[in-house]
């Protein structure tokens, strides 16, 4: 009941904030904006994001392995679009990242190290965006002399690096305190994410991975920005879209849908960009990244749900 609950709130929040910027938007205008939108916009923005998902899924692929877990790529791209798909259904990345690790333990993977290769692949993403928000802070600083605005930015990098941090130091913890089972999973994955992250090869190759998803993401808001012709460089969707996405992925909404319009209205509009074009940016944005998690169909429209087991590959085979 307190999960049902919970998601009716959820698409609550959705609503209302779209219904309460949808009040102050002329719709003639937004209708306007949303039909210039020509194919090769559209096929430019649905390839990025393929390309995005298809780097997503080699660094889970590489995370999952470093941790000892079994993963094969192609398997592991299903997988991923199935949990794009579930995650347009469900508050901010829960469900898909709960799939992910539900896919990951049928595939013979023990739980622990499931969960350990999806939420180290999660942190990853969000240390980088954070780091991408704390390097182009001064930027930001330039293009909001608002001191408001300035104490909020300042407010979510801080909180972004402050988890951070503690997120690293969990191991810790008292001993007395890793008696109960719940903090030592935690402290074995703080070490397991800290090794992994910040020492050895395989952190030369995750972060610039982790990098290159954001920057596509930025790119695609460019592209967009561009179609609309809106006063939006490469460089300014680079320096803004960091805390657009950390406030959007606050689980407070149905993937996001509306937090995210809230935020970009709120933003762009401190850089003299009306509600109708920044929300048409927001939505254009969101309608492309729901176009590639629907993909994620495919594989259960087909069967393929079960995909085929890596650990029915690898095994050996039978003796003669």
């Amino acid at each position: 009941m307190k999960k049902w609950l919970s998601l009716v709130l959820k698409i609550g929040v959705t609503a209302g904030i779209l219904a309460l910027i949808a009040s102050r938007t002329d719709v003639s205008k937004m209708a306007g904006l949303l039909s210039s939108i020509g194919g090769e916009t559209i096929i430019i923005v649905l390839a990025l994001n393929i390309l995005q998902t298809l780097i997503s899924t080699y660094r889970w692929v590489l995370v999952t392995r470093a941790v000892d877990g079994t993963v094969e790529a192609w398997p592991a791209l299903q997988a991923v679009y199935v949990s794009l798909a579930l995650n347009q259904c469900t508050p901010s990345y829960i469900g898909g990242d709960a799939y992910r690790v539900y896919w990951l333990y049928r595939e013979g993977n023990r739980v622990a190290v499931a969960a350990r290769g999806v939420v180290i692949d999660r942190i990853s993403a969000f240390i980088v965006l954070v780091l991408m928000m704390a390097a182009g802070l001064p930027l930001v600083f330039a293009r909001f002399p608002d001191p408001a605005a300035r104490t909020g930015l300042i407010a979510i990098l801080g909180c972004g690096l402050l988890g951070t941090v503690v997120f690293f130091m969990c191991d810790a913890l008292p001993h007395t305190w890793r008696r109960l089972r719940v903090v030592r999973e935690l402290g074995e994955l703080s070490a397991a994410a800290r090794r992994l992250l910040l020492h050895g090869t395989n952190a030369l190759v995750i972060g610039p991975l982790a990098l290159a998803v954001h920057l596509i993401t930025a790119l695609v808001m460019s592209v967009i920005a561009a179609a609309l012709k809106l006063p939006l460089s490469l460089l300014d969707c680079i320096v803004l879209m960091p805390p657009i996405m950390l406030l959007a992925a606050v689980p407070l909404s149905v993937a996001g849908w509306g937090l995210r319009e809230g935020v970009m209205v709120g933003v762009l509009s401190m850089l003299g960009i009306g509600t109708e074009p920044a929300l048409a940016l927001s939505l254009l944005l969101g309608l492309g990244m729901l176009g590639n998690a629907l993909l994620g169909f495919l594989p259960l429209a087909f069967g393929g749900e079960r995909f085929v087991a890596s650990r029915a590959r690898l095994a050996p085979a039978p003796e003669t």
